[in-house]
């Protein structure tokens, strides 16, 4: 059984795991949609899980078109030690 800690944890990290999914959605949708500064907003929210979400972010630049910032991206997620295809 975990203690009231250890779930405090995981509820902690879930919301964040959470929070990463949806930025990485709503910059993909915004940007489908035509919505550029919202697009740019969610990939800068996202940007702040860098360590986690390297890969996606990478994924978002590839899917905007832009190319460089996503092979940047992707040697970033590259050089990490663990790099996942969801933030956690």
């Amino acid at each position: 059984m975990l203690s009231a800690a250890q779930m405090g944890r995981m509820s902690r990290l879930l919301e964040e795991a959470l929070e990463g999914m949806r930025l990485c959605a709503l910059a993909i949708v915004t940007w489908t949609m035509g919505q550029k500064a919202e697009s740019d907003v969610a990939l800068t929210g996202l940007k702040s899980y860098a360590t986690e979400a390297a890969y996606n972010i990478a994924g978002i630049h590839a899917y905007r078109g832009e190319i460089e910032d996503s092979f940047d991206w992707l040697d970033r997620a590259y050089r990490q030690p663990r790099h996942r295809a969801c933030p956690t």
